[in-house]
């Protein structure tokens, strides 16, 4: 999950939940979010590249916590 300032795109505060390793055809009316624990800040990064490649090294840690604590 993100909440904060999206600085890459210059664009305000969100909410994002990502979904890892699923694929939803139609979304829900709503969704029930569990924060497991936090993997990093808000960064700014000089270009889209860098955000996909922190954005992998995020999905790894993801994994790793949720199979230790889910």
């Amino acid at each position: 999950m993100h909440y904060g300032p999206r600085p890459v795109h210059s664009l305000p505060l969100s909410c994002e939940v990502h979904l890892l390793d699923e694929t939803i055809d139609d979304p829900p009316e709503s969704v029930d979010v569990t924060i497991v624990e936090r993997i990093r800040d808000v960064q700014n990064f000089d270009n889209t590249d860098q955000l996909k490649a922190a954005m992998q090294n995020d999905i790894q840690k993801a994994h790793a916590i949720l199979s230790e604590n889910c």
